[in-house]
């Protein structure tokens, strides 16, 4: 058994997650990393769910997440933005908790200039 575990990274237009785990499996794969890039998890229905989850039974292969992070600004010093990301990142959680996912991978950053003066102090 080695002690490095490599995943098979998923998103959206890539295959559906059950086709990832599925190839995750035939592959040797140890877990897939599905990315919640947009349209997902929005899109994914509870039949969705229950076949990833079944499909996660079935190989062994567990599942971990990556946040979303296009347009999203965590750590956005504009207030209206930061809370719309983090009602985003709760959406999020509450999806990915049904998997008992490895781990939930996310960033937090800005596409403010957050180095000019005064504005790191103010946030």
């Amino acid at each position: 058994m080695r002690g490095l575990k490599v995943a098979l990274p998923i998103w959206p237009g890539g295959g559906s997650i059950v086709e990832g785990i599925e190839r995750a499996n035939k592959l040797g794969y140890d877990y897939v990393e599905a990315s919640l890039d947009y349209p997902w998890p929005e899109a994914l229905s509870e039949g969705d769910v229950e076949r990833i989850l079944e499909a996660k039974a079935k190989y062994g292969i567990d599942v971990a997440f990556h946040g979303p992070w296009r347009d999203i600004g965590l750590a956005s010093p504009r207030t209206p933005l930061r809370m719309a990301a983090l009602e985003v990142y709760k959406a999020c959680f509450n999806f990915v908790k049904r998997f008992k996912p490895l781990y939930f991978c996310f960033h937090v950053h800005s596409r403010e200039a957050l180095n000019v003066k005064g504005v790191v102090e103010d946030m």
